[in-house]
């Protein structure tokens, strides 16, 4: 899965793409972290 906010900046952190992934999920899971029901639809 690619998300957009990465696309934008891939020319800015060419060398760091797992790592930016990795965060963008880690904040969106905890923003959603009220939404225990939707993360598990997401992950299924």
């Amino acid at each position: 899965m690619k998300n957009p906010i990465w696309k934008r900046n891939a020319n800015s952190f060419p060398t760091n793409q797992g790592r930016k992934e990795g965060l963008f999920m880690a904040n969106l899971m905890s923003r959603n972290n009220d939404l225990m029901d939707m993360r598990d639809g997401f992950f299924r």
